[in-house]
């Protein structure tokens, strides 16, 4: 295992990441789910955890939030920022979930 910040990740890393964080890290070696590149997979997620974002000179936070109804974060919430929508909140989602570095294969 290799330990990564969550705030680096990205591609397939970062998949793989949000594949831990759900708890499904096992299968998503066989169906690649590609969270932080396709809507269909990521959009549910933000959608859960009723992720918010702000975008500024280009640059996107996504903000997680714990406690609100229906999402799964229950512990300290945070914000990441990536290139686009999704990568940013695939990172604030990991890094709520997991914290802000994680171990990946």
């Amino acid at each position: 295992m290799t330990k990564h910040k969550v705030s680096e990740l990205e591609g397939a890393l970062l998949d793989a990441a949000v594949a831990k964080a759900e708890g499904r890290l096992e299968a998503w070696w066989n169906t690649n789910e590609a969270y932080s590149v396709e809507w269909s997979d990521g959009g549910p997620i933000i959608e859960r955890e009723r992720i918010s974002f702000h975008v500024y000179a280009g640059d996107v936070t996504a903000y997680v939030r714990a406690g609100f109804a229906g999402g799964e974060i229950t512990g300290d919430a945070g914000s990441e920022s990536g290139p686009t929508h999704l990568v940013a909140a695939m990172r604030a989602y990991v890094a709520a979930k997991l914290g802000e570095e994680i171990d990946l294969p």
